[in-house]
């Protein structure tokens, strides 16, 4: 089977860190010059190639390079077509097929299948196959990390990803950003071999050192606006038929059942391996009171191994249970609009809740039995090959901070047994409406201090406002952030909601350190000053709350995205808000129409706070006259 690397490695920097020769796997190229025909002809293929990688798993582990020459390896065995179509020469297998070693690259590969037009899955599903590419991903839809903008026939994506699982070695690799001036989100297939793609190689992780997950900095990277997957590239809009339906939502329980999956192939292969060992090397018990000759023949050990069987026999069956679910849902609903829109949003959801099950529970028994093996093989265990070690830190690793934690997935299905009705909200209604309820939920929430179990996938956005909330209202003795959550409630003009998420964007921004976050910052900004120009031109909105403190937010955003935070430079009056004299010429206005509301007053006080912390730093004359104390004099007179 001929193969194609995809790539010369000579425009981006894949080529800068020690990788594995490919070299090395080159006998295998004629040994598999065809692909397996049925199920067990693959399941075999796959058998093969994992006794190959089997033979210095430790050794590769230890030096760490990156695992180019394993790449080849699979595309010598065919394996990156397995879920292929026929057509192409793909291997035509059911998404049940799939386990942890190939499940990126197969989730990415369909990626079109999904959330593309059926003229994109099919023109995408043949390079793929045609070139035998192998796909990674640059993608966190919770994250608005990059963004993309529009230039002619093509869109550029920029921005700063901290995870792309296999990207270094990878021929296309899936990009994922937010449309400019919108919330909507574009994927797309881009060469990886490119300028614009440089890699951290930072991945210095616990476990799973060979999957380069590392950071990559995506510069000026164009994508013709065909190729922006189930979007409509004459109108620039999303094609309602292709992502707006549930269907297009199955990214996410798939690639949580390929987590589930791996997990569940780690604690197999832990319990095989500590067993082999039982069997070698470890030594009877001489203290016990009921002394055997052969470790094997303790009833502890034989208990262990008993229980650890039970385990992960129950959990592979639940696991091929939700991939039967996965199998009969595409099986059913992929191809056309037509079929995907006869998706029910409940049956999209159901399915979650058998991959949220099968994650808790697999993930339970991974972590049971890779640390209990260590209690049937004895200390020796973990100075020999340490393959038991290894897939404890794999495990554990991966449920504690990666891809949706499990904590989460707990919590997701008690929200789904106590309301029945949840599972139609998991199935991936819009996403607004979404933000919109968990943003009304969490309002009513504020002043407690504790929270409700709540669904998956908060936006970065609905993140940011909260802690924004959390850092001002619940902390701050100004009584002017007292007044934002009923705002919030009540904002006619449209000014106030881009303002406040424009700060909230740009704070969360400086906390987390990510530039995509700024971006939308920048984006939201631009979107109320828009509504504030227009509102100002329309007398009868003065009287409006939401637009006095607005001015307040757009002015924070100021602040924020200035050098003086980053250099702690101290400021001036204006420094600390650059609009006080147009909230006091409008807190004026408003005066003499005989309104001063509690957000009248909240706004007096945070000014007079503001302007006594700038004399602190600078007491000089012309302070006194920008802050136009003629104009604070005549507010106050009509208190």
């Amino acid at each position: 089977m001929a193969v194609n690397n995809g790539t010369d490695r000579e425009c981006g920097n894949a080529q800068d860190i020690d990788f594995r020769d490919p070299a090395i796997y080159a006998e295998f190229e004629n040994k598999w010059s065809s692909i397996p025909d049925d199920e067990a002809g693959w399941l075999q293929r796959a058998q093969e190639v994992a006794d190959v990688l089997a033979t210095d798993a430790v050794v590769r582990d230890r030096e760490s390079k990156s695992p180019r020459g394993e790449v080849a390896l699979l595309k010598h065995s065919g394996l990156l077509k397995v879920l292929g179509t026929r057509q192409y020469g793909g291997g035509g297998q059911p998404w049940s097929v799939v386990g942890m070693l190939l499940g990126y690259h197969l989730l990415w590969s369909t990626t079109a299948n999904i959330v593309g037009s059926p003229e994109q899955a099919d023109r995408i599903q043949k390079l793929i196959i045609g070139n035998n590419y192998f796909i990674s991903g640059a993608v966190n839809p919770r994250d608005s990390d990059l963004s993309i903008k529009s230039d002619g026939d093509n869109i550029v994506f920029n921005g700063f990803k901290f995870f792309n699982t296999g990207g270094v070695v990878s021929d296309l690799t899936v990009l994922e950003g937010v449309y400019e001036n919108t919330g909507n989100h574009i994927f797309a297939f881009a060469k990886t071999d490119q300028p614009g793609i440089q890699f951290g190689h930072d991945w210095n992780n616990i476990g799973l050192r060979l999957t380069e997950s590392g950071s990559v900095k995506i510069s000026e990277v164009r994508v013709p606006w065909e190729d922006a997957l189930g979007w409509d590239f004459e109108k620039k809009e999303p094609d309602s038929r292709a992502l707006k339906v549930p269907f297009a939502s199955l990214l996410l329980p798939a690639i949580q059942l390929v987590f589930s999956n791996f997990y569940l192939g780690i604690a197999l292969g832990a319990q095989r391996y500590a067993a082999k060992y039982t069997l070698s090397g470890t030594r009877a018990w001489p203290f016990g009171g009921d002394n055997k000759e052969k470790a094997t023949e303790e009833f502890y050990i034989l208990e262990r191994y008993g229980n650890f069987h039970a385990h992960l026999r129950a959990a592979t069956a639940i696991a091929d249970r939700a991939g039967q679910e996965v199998d009969a849902i595409f099986r059913q609903y992929g191809g056309n609009f037509e079929s995907r829109a006869k998706l029910t949003a409940r049956e999209r959801g159901e399915l979650a809740e058998w991959v949220a099950s099968v994650k808790v529970v697999t993930t339970d028994t991974s972590l049971r039995v890779t640390s209990g093996v260590f209690e049937v093989t004895g200390a020796k265990a973990t100075s020999q090959k340490i393959l038991v070690e290894e897939d404890h830190q794999i495990t554990n690793t991966m449920a504690s901070v990666a891809h949706s934690p499990y904590i989460r997935g707990r919590n997701q299905l008690i929200v789904i047994n106590i309301k029945g009705s949840s599972r139609e909200g998991l199935a991936g209604k819009d996403r607004r409406e979404r933000v919109k309820r968990q943003s009304e939920q969490h309002d009513r929430m504020l002043g407690t201090r504790f929270s409700l179990p709540r669904e998956l996938d908060v936006s970065a956005e609905l993140q940011s406002l909260a802690q924004l909330y959390d850092d001002y209202t619940m902390h701050s003795n100004l009584p002017l952030f007292d007044t934002l959550p009923n705002l919030q409630m009540r904002d006619s003009i449209g000014f106030f909601q881009h303002a406040i998420k424009a700060a909230s964007l740009a704070s969360a921004a400086r906390q987390r350190l990510q530039s995509g976050l700024m971006a939308k910052a920048s984006e939201e900004y631009g979107q109320a000053i828009a509504k504030v120009n227009a509102a100002l031109r329309d007398e009868s909105l003065v009287e409006d709350d939401s637009l006095l403190s607005g001015i307040f937010w757009a002015g924070m955003f100021e602040v924020l995205v200035t050098d003086r935070v980053a250099n702690n430079t101290p400021p001036d009056v204006h420094g600390c808000h650059p609009h006080i004299n147009g909230a006091l010429a409008l807190l004026q206005l408003r005066a003499k129409r005989n309104l001063v509301t509690e957000m009248d007053k909240a706004t007096f006080v945070f000014i007079r706070h503001t302007m006594m912390h700038g004399l602190g730093y600078n007491s000089n004359a012309f302070i006194l006259r920008g802050l136009q104390v003629s104009l604070w004099i005549q507010w106050c007179e009509k208190q």
